[in-house]
């Protein structure tokens, strides 16, 4: 049963991040939004390679920083720090830094109020800390990955649809220890290389000066690696993950300094994941 525990939260990653920091909008010069939030997370089942379903329960929470500065109108600076919270552990796992500048603005309309902005970002993730992937409470795998994105975004007022596509590239390498180990009892067992993945998001969403509320689909495909197998020990790192997922947010301005955001996201299909649902907390604080 630990066995099993065990390849269901490792491959719970990206559907706990969900679609990540990078979005169609651009921070002024000087501005600074800090935000702290708690996501509970959990699932009931898990979908293998084929689509073969496990009982294999998991619940967690989710305690996350994120900032984002404005060095000049057209680049924007994000930091994402994750800590994990489970009954088994927690601790400080993959996180996040990423540059984010404007590339291209179409403005148009009768008074200009319209326009198309074409965003693109550059970010890294990694390890902030040698946690057990082992561990029941692992959300991530020790991944270390360069994540490009490219954004196009359509504004008018009160109103917004945009696109976010990303290819990302893994650079860690398998746990050669835990794969010695592994390799005692299966000699024969050789595990691909971690894939890289791709990811696509599209969102639509209504802003007002005060009140903000979006809508999301988020889609993962890996590049290749190999299936969830039952009862049999494997490297997490070299599996296809794929899912889709649907989420939404809610965000309301209590004057120009604190905000409030609730959001969810919930699993629609995929491989080698969990059917994990997702709500979150957020409190913002910005800086002018």
């Amino acid at each position: 049963m630990r066995l099993f525990l065990l390849h269901l939260l490792l491959s719970l990653t990206g559907l706990l991040f969900g679609q990540g920091p990078i979005d169609g909008y651009l921070k002024s010069k000087g501005e600074t939004d800090i935000a702290v939030g708690l996501s509970t997370s959990g699932a009931n089942l898990f979908v293998g390679g084929d689509g073969t379903e496990f009982d294999l329960p998991f619940s967690g929470q989710l305690l996350s920083a994120f900032g984002i500065y404005g060095v000049n109108d057209k680049l924007n600076v994000i930091v994402s720090i994750p800590f994990v919270i489970t009954n088994s552990t927690s601790g400080l796992q993959d996180g996040g830094l990423f540059l984010k500048g404007l590339l291209k603005r179409w403005k148009f309309g009768e008074n200009q109020e319209k326009s198309f902005d074409v965003i693109g970002s550059l970010g890294v993730s990694v390890p902030l800390s040698q946690y057990e992937v082992v561990n029941a409470g692992a959300i991530g795998q020790r991944a270390q990955v360069v994540h490009p994105r490219l954004v196009a975004q359509y504004n008018q007022p009160g109103f917004f649809a945009s696109t976010v596509l990303g290819y990302n590239y893994r650079f860690d390498e398998l746990d050669r220890n835990r794969l010695e180990e592994i390799q005692r009892t299966r000699p024969a067992y050789r595990p691909n290389q971690p894939k890289d993945f791709v990811t696509g998001l599209l969102r639509i969403g209504f802003p007002s000066e005060r009140f903000y509320a979006d809508a999301w689909l988020e889609v993962q495909r890996t590049l290749g690696g190999s299936d969830f197998t039952p009862d049999v020990e494997e490297l997490v790192q070299s599996y296809q993950v794929d899912y889709q997922q649907i989420g939404g947010t809610v965000y309301y301005s209590e004057g120009p300094t604190w905000g409030f955001a609730a959001s969810g996201a919930l699993f629609l299909g995929g491989k080698n994941t969990s059917e994990l649902y997702r709500v979150s907390g957020t409190l913002v604080y910005k800086i002018r």
